[in-house]
């Protein structure tokens, strides 16, 4: 019994090269997005000023004591009053959960934090230090915005 002839399969030389063209365009592209660790950093540290933000909030709730969160160049820190009256002044570091020691992140080289401070009371809400319930916009990196509502707490993240 004879059988046909198997017919030969595969790639022509054109598709080859066509892939090969294609798949360099693509590391030409996309490569640089996979180093770029930057907006990463930006990402990372944006999330961590808004846990920072979180935990004030949630700290206050508990202890129903003011808690101040202070951000700047140098980064973000808490700080509690020395007693929850409300006359007292903001002198005592908040304990980093985490960490250990102080709650202060300071920013990665390069990534910037603006300047804000803002108190949250024992029923949460964000008030300037003039004691007036606002909404405060903290800005990371230059282009990543943390949004505090001031009547709630609530902190909006990019």
């Amino acid at each position: 019994m004879a059988f046909p002839p198997s017919k030969q399969s595969g790639f022509t030389l054109v598709e080859l090269v066509i892939v090969l063209v294609l798949l360099g365009i693509l590391s030409v592209v996309a490569m640089p997005k996979f180093f770029d660790t930057g907006s990463l950093q930006k990402k990372g540290y944006c999330n961590e000023v808004a846990s920072a933000l979180r935990y004030g909030q949630k700290l206050a709730l508990a202890e129903g004591c003011e808690i101040r969160v202070r951000t700047s160049g140098a980064g973000v820190d808490l700080y509690r009053r020395q007693s929850c009256d409300g006359s007292s002044a903001f002198n005592l570091p908040v304990t980093h959960p985490g960490k250990g020691g102080n709650y202060s992140e300071t920013p990665p080289a390069g990534i910037s934090l603006s300047n804000s401070t803002l108190i949250f009371d024992a029923m949460g809400r964000a008030r300037n230090v003039f004691g007036a319930t606002t909404d405060f916009t903290i800005t990371v990196g230059g282009d990543l915005s943390l949004n505090v509502i001031g009547e709630t707490g609530f902190i909006k993240t990019p």
